[in-house]
């Protein structure tokens, strides 16, 4: 009896917790690009490193689908964005997903990722 006891009590001091708060880390936004996903995603690169960032490739279910990691050193650098490129029509779609609260003009930087591609 005495268990029973000290586990409804138990119980009872959990439902009392104040609910954690929420909070959106990240911004995520959707572009389109001209090209299919394994052009675009070399496009994406050849502007992030113009741009003075380093990059990391993914391919995704063979390159029909790519990811790119942008942050400003190849190794323990800061992010900077992650890009998911999928195929759309005749082109892909780039999901551009960043850090809500970054050091940098997101939308600047979005920019030059995808110029031209």
């Amino acid at each position: 009896m005495l268990t029973f006891v000290a586990l409804v009590a138990g119980c009872t001091a959990l439902e009392t917790r104040e609910p954690a708060v929420e909070t959106k880390a990240f911004e995520h936004s959707t572009h389109e690009a001209d090209q299919p996903p394994e052009p675009a995603a070399a496009c994406i690169v050849r502007n992030a490193k113009g741009a003075g960032y380093a990059t990391v490739v993914q391919p995704l279910y063979g390159t029909a689908a790519m990811a790119v990691r942008v942050r400003t050193l190849v190794a323990g650098g800061n992010p900077i964005a992650s890009l998911s490129i999928m195929p759309a029509g005749r082109g892909s779609e780039v999901t551009v997903t960043t850090l809500r609260d970054a050091s940098f003009d997101r939308n600047d930087v979005v920019t030059k990722l995808l110029a031209g591609c």
